[in-house]
């Protein structure tokens, strides 16, 4: 079949903000299915030339997807039924006729109804794919082995002992070079239904980035710095981490105290044992990095500051005001990762403690930075996120992830000096969401980027994330008939209107 040409957009670079669970579907989170295609038709209509994602990995419970049991695995709960129905694999009656449900995720619930459905997929397919399908599946575990084949007994092994972290299963299973060589048969049985769930993702993601391609639309992913204790990486390799002999953290990463956060944040990761991968020439980041360029055009580097230095606490401390800096080889794992065309798509995530050391590094690598609006209003002359600082390398957003919405800022955390100043730029501050969003398409950043939330203005109700807090994050969803075509024809126009020809 003739792939239609791509379009050429003309208009300002912008784009938008918003994860994939987050889209309409009938199964409890959003996924790759015709939620996710329309979302696509919207964003094209719109004129947006880029959709920013949070990382496609697996979940932790509290529905974090910066706490994932594995840096490569994609997350089997955004698998599509409707596509599997569309491949042969499903009947409609095992998808059923369920309704939308609430405007938030419920993770428990739709991993029970994704993996019920997922797993009669699987016996469908052992029972009627062709040969093709077959020969499709087997060369994606032979190209992916190096990762796959730890990360799907890892799974296994997880479902078998109920989900315990790792560090509970017995000792013979406790580590990868031990459990690789004794695996039960029910284990082998559940680790090849791991593979079917990653080949199922790869095609599934792979199909709906080309179907962004076609309408010019490209794919911005998060790269986490750090990776949870309870992982396959950990699991895989202790050495690579400051990790006791039981296995258990030395310290563990965090931020200190700041002015978003008086008490800081304890994250829990591990940090890493430096000598380990400066002996293997940083590697495991390069193949970290590669995995992310093969599923995102451009890819954001969470926590830059990372790469400068990182605050260590001390595991037997609670709080994470007890901890102290560290610094780390980020000049080095940068200058390992260097290839012709990497820094081209890449961006970083610069935000929180500023640090005049990770500026220069981003600089250096002449690696656009993030700046985002909500931050602007200080009346500093330094402060780096007003709009007279933003300049064509950086990202600029109106508020991110991690903050609260625009309307929820202004209406429940603004400032009185914070106040003065948005009322001295925009006059009124009705509709306050469409004045930040107009004034970041006009200003001078390369991208201008805007969560969904904001398009929308929405409050605090739209909040996806609370750092320092566990409850009740990564939860919101889009409403089905939101995204209206008035709300894309406004988009467009700005877009338009600010294009510099």
């Amino acid at each position: 079949m003739k792939r239609r040409a791509k379009p050429r957009l003309k208009g300002r670079p912008a784009g938008i903000f918003c994860p994939v669970s987050a889209l309409p579907s009938r199964f409890g989170i959003g996924d790759f299915g015709p939620g996710a295609y329309r979302w696509l038709d919207w964003l094209a209509a719109a004129g947006q030339q880029y959709w920013q994602v949070l990382p496609l990995t697996i979940v932790d419970a509290a529905g974090s997807p910066y706490m994932s049991s594995s840096s490569r695995a994609g997350n089997w709960l955004l698998l599509s039924p409707e596509r599997l129905v569309d491949a042969g694999w499903l009947e409609p009656a095992d998808v059923g006729g369920r309704p939308e449900p609430a405007a938030t995720i419920g993770y428990r619930r739709a991993a029970r109804i994704k993996r019920r459905i997922l797993g009669r997929a699987y016996r469908r397919f052992l029972r009627t794919a062709d040969r093709r399908s077959l020969q499709r599946w087997q060369a994606f575990v032979a190209r992916q082995q190096s990762w796959l084949e730890p990360f799907a007994l890892y799974a296994a092994l997880k479902d078998h002992w109920r989900h315990q972290p790792w560090w509970r299963w017995p000792a013979a299973y406790q580590t990868w070079s031990s459990t690789r060589r004794q695996v039960p048969p029910s284990v082998v049985r559940g680790q090849r239904f791991h593979t079917f769930l990653q080949w199922l993702f790869d095609e599934q993601w792979t199909a709906l980035r080309s179907a962004a391609h076609d309408r010019g639309i490209r794919i911005i992913g998060d790269l986490p710095f750090f990776t949870p204790l309870d992982s396959v990486e950990v699991w895989q390799d202790r050495s690579l981490f400051q990790l006791t002999r039981t296995g258990r953290p030395q310290a563990v990463a965090g931020v200190p105290p700041d002015p978003f956060n008086p008490q800081g944040q304890r994250w829990g990761m591990p940090v890493y044992r430096w000598s380990k991968h400066r002996r293997h020439r940083f590697q495991w980041w390069q193949e970290r990095l590669q995995a992310a360029l093969g599923r995102y055009d451009l890819v954001r580097f969470d926590h830059f500051h990372g790469y400068v230095s990182t605050w260590h606490i001390p595991a037997r401390h609670l709080r994470a005001r007890r901890g102290h800096w560290v610094a780390t080889p980020g000049r080095e794992i940068l200058q390992t990762l260097r290839q012709s065309s990497w820094r081209k798509r890449i961006l970083v995530e610069d935000l929180g403690h500023y640090s005049p050391r990770a500026e220069q590094l981003r600089r250096g690598f002449h690696l656009p930075g993030t700046r985002v609006l909500i931050f602007g209003w200080s009346g500093l002359r330094d402060n780096i996120h007003s709009l007279p600082h933003i300049g064509p390398d950086v990202f600029c957003y109106t508020s991110t992830h991690d903050t609260n919405t625009v309307n929820g800022w202004w209406q429940q955390e603004a400032r009185w000096y914070e106040r003065r100043q948005v009322a001295r730029l925009f006059l009124a501050t009705s509709q306050l969401h469409w004045r930040f969003i107009t004034a970041v398409y006009r200003s001078g950043a390369r991208v201008a980027m805007v969560p969904v939330q904001d398009v929308l203005g929405l409050g605090s109700e739209g909040r996806l994330n609370k750092p320092g807090t566990k409850r009740r994050n990564w939860r919101w969803r889009l409403r089905p008939g939101l995204l209206t075509s008035r709300l894309a024809r406004r988009l467009r126009h700005l877009t338009e209107a600010n294009y510099d020809t």
